[in-house]
């Protein structure tokens, strides 16, 4: 199979270089590897470049420089700069992927023709603490789409997308700053089987641009990023609940979940009107929903 390798980076010149070294790692590499620099005003374009040259990878590189417009903008453009492959593999700037990565990843799609996406477990590590976590994602190959309702996306490094998928579900939304994972991956969970490969675990590094001083990862810190959550899945509710019968009721529920911790968040920020729209979506949806019914009443 030929496999795109895609990282998207913003103000990372060290972080950046370090997954890349990953990739050249790879037992079995890419077809193409494609930076895209999301209009970085740092040394980060000037990195990858010099790093292409000293380390001549064996497979077509390239960066790509875009004005500033979002982790959704920058990997879809990675996407088209690629071409023709047959899978495309995300790796975010502050991840490490495995050296048996791509080679096991793929050869999971391969074995079940019908799988659309292919995940792995993580081996989460808070940088400034130290604190490290597995994360376990063999329940995406369950039904993919009641799982990610439920627990969330099983993540953009660890999981590989068929390219045909992948443009069938049109890429990521490119109007959203965060939750654009969850959004893709709710689209691309209606089109086909997804597989859980066991064998091999890659590094998320959170919270490493704080400790190095470059950029953070902002969709994690965007301040309305549990409000965005809840308009995904609600937007999702939307459109596809008639044909979602089997989990209809447990996405109204998660969505007036994260209605209701979008208006805690938005509470504990002084966004008083916010919140308490909040607090009455979530109630709309879970009536029973106490908490948000007496934090309308304060």
């Amino acid at each position: 199979m030929r496999v795109a390798a895609i990282v998207p980076v913003f103000e990372r010149p060290t972080v950046v270089v370090e997954a890349l070294e990953s990739v050249l790692a790879q037992r079995s590499p890419p077809a193409w590897l494609v930076v895209v620099d999301d209009g970085s005003t740092d040394a980060t374009a000037a990195a990858v470049e010099d790093w292409v040259a000293r380390r001549r990878p064996s497979f077509p590189s390239e960066i790509v420089r875009l004005e500033h417009a979002g982790v959704s903008a920058a990997r879809n453009r990675g996407v088209r700069a690629a071409g023709q492959v047959d899978v495309v593999a995300f790796l975010d700037s502050d991840d490490l992927w495995p050296p048996a990565y791509l080679e096991s990843m793929t050869r999971a799609l391969a074995e079940a023709p019908r799988a659309i996406a292919a995940s792995c477990d993580k081996r989460s590590l808070d940088v400034p603490s130290g604190r490290i976590r597995t994360v376990d994602r063999r329940w995406a190959e369950g039904n993919a789409t009641a799982e990610i309702v439920r627990r969330g996306p099983p993540g953009i490094s660890n999981t590989v997308i068929r390219a045909s998928a992948l443009l069938a579900a049109g890429g990521f939304d490119e109007a959203l700053e965060t939750a654009e994972d969850l959004d893709l991956m709710l689209r691309l969970s209606l089109l086909g089987a997804w597989r859980w490969v066991p064998e091999v675990q890659i590094a998320y590094r959170h919270r490493l641009g704080d400790v190095r001083g470059e950029a953070r990862s902002l969709g994690h810190h965007h301040a309305d990023r549990r409000r965005t959550r809840a308009l995904v899945l609600e937007r999702f509710l939307e459109r596809e609940g008639e044909r979602l019968l089997a989990v209809r009721s447990t996405l109204r529920e998660e969505v007036g979940r994260h209605w209701a911790k979008a208006g805690r968040q938005l509470a504990r920020e002084g966004r008083k009107d916010e919140a308490n729209e909040c607090f009455r979506r979530a109630v709309a949806y879970r009536p029973l929903d106490v908490r948000s019914r007496w934090a309308l009443l304060r």
